[in-house]
């Protein structure tokens, strides 16, 4: 005679999303509420670090977990991480618009984005081979040229999708130099 055990704990196994960070590691279904809310905690974590970063400040966060009975145990089977971030307006501020620009003066802008990117990588490059930094002034102007990096991504990505960036070029250069 077979005997059945008392308590059924079967092992869960989660994906991650396409570029989310973490370890898609399974779970029993008695551990798994904590393993999906400790990752998106992490998650949460992550999204404040980024907006501490770029500036901004986290007014909102929510985590939500899909709940349902696995085996004996109330499992967690998905979960959902969700902040709301807003970014101060800086006094040198971009505005974006939608209108007809010539195509020229597009293109010159990303030119010129693309100029200070080739610079700004090439300081990069020579941080890291610089000897005579350590390893906290080495990341504090790593940091700062990443961010300059990131906002000039940004607008090329913005200007390659239509959206004409309305603004003093030189200004900008200087003023991310």
């Amino acid at each position: 005679m077979r005997v059945e055990p008392f308590l059924e704990n079967p092992t869960l196994y989660y994906r991650l999303d396409p570029g989310e960070m973490g370890l898609a590691t399974p779970a029993k279904a008695s551990e798994s509420i904590l393993r999906v809310a400790s990752h998106e905690i992490a998650n949460i974590r992550r999204f404040e670090a980024e907006a501490a970063l770029e500036g901004g400040i986290v007014v909102y966060k929510k985590i939500s977990l899909d709940l349902a009975f696995e085996g004996s145990f109330l499992a967690a089977r998905a979960g959902k991480s969700e902040a709301r971030i807003i970014y101060k307006k800086k006094g040198n501020s971009i505005v974006l618009q939608k209108i007809e620009q010539p195509w020229e003066n597009r293109e010159k802008v990303k030119i010129d984005l693309e100029k200070k990117k080739r610079i700004l990588e090439e300081q990069r490059y020579s941080i890291l081979k610089d000897e005579r930094l350590d390893l906290s002034q080495k990341e504090f102007k790593l940091r700062n040229i990443e961010r300059k990096i990131k906002e000039i991504e940004r607008l090329l990505t913005m200007l390659n999708m239509g959206v004409d960036v309305i603004f003093d070029v030189p200004a900008f250069l200087n003023l991310i130099a």
